[in-house]
C-alpha cells in the first residue's frame, strides 16, 4: 500500500474510510468541483466528510462506500458494482444530495460523449 500524501485531497478523502478504494478519480474530483461552482458552493471550503459525500455513495447490500464511478445504469437503474444490485441516489437524502445526483450524471454524460473534464 501506498503512503498517504495528506497534501492530495483524494488521500484525504481515502484516509477517512478505509472502505474507501484507492482510486480517486481525478475527473470525478474536476466534475464535483464544476457542479459545486454552478451551485455557487466553493468545493475548497468543504469539510472532507461533505466532499466524500459527494462523490461517494453507501451500497447497504455491501454495507460499503464506494466512488460514484462505480455505478452504472443497467434497465434505467443505478446499479452497484461491487454486489450488483439497486441503488437509489436520493436528491434529498442530505443537503448534498442533488449535488451529488449532478456529479453523477455529468460523469455519465462525459463518459457516453467520451469527453474529459479537462476538455
Amino acid at each position: 500500500m501506498r503512503p498517504l500524501d495528506l497534501s492530495n485531497r483524494c488521500d484525504l478523502l481515502i484516509s477517512m474510510a478505509q472502505q474507501i478504494p484507492s482510486n480517486c478519480d481525478p475527473a470525478l474530483v474536476e466534475i464535483a468541483r464544476e457542479v459545486c461552482s454552478k451551485e455557487g458552493l466553493d468545493f475548497e471550503s468543504l469539510t472532507l466528510h461533505q466532499t466524500r459525500g459527494l462523490m461517494y455513495y453507501w451500497c447497504s447490500t455491501c454495507s460499503g462506500t464506494h466512488p460514484l464511478t462505480d455505478l452504472v445504469i443497467l434497465k434505467k437503474k443505478k446499479v452497484c458494482t461491487h454486489c450488483d444490485t439497486p441503488v437509489k441516489l436520493y436528491a434529498t437524502s442530505n443537503k448534498f444530495g442533488k449535488l451529488r445526483r449532478a456529479i453523477f450524471f455529468q460523469h455519465l454524460a462525459n463518459a457516453i460523449t467520451g469527453k474529459d473534464s479537462s476538455d
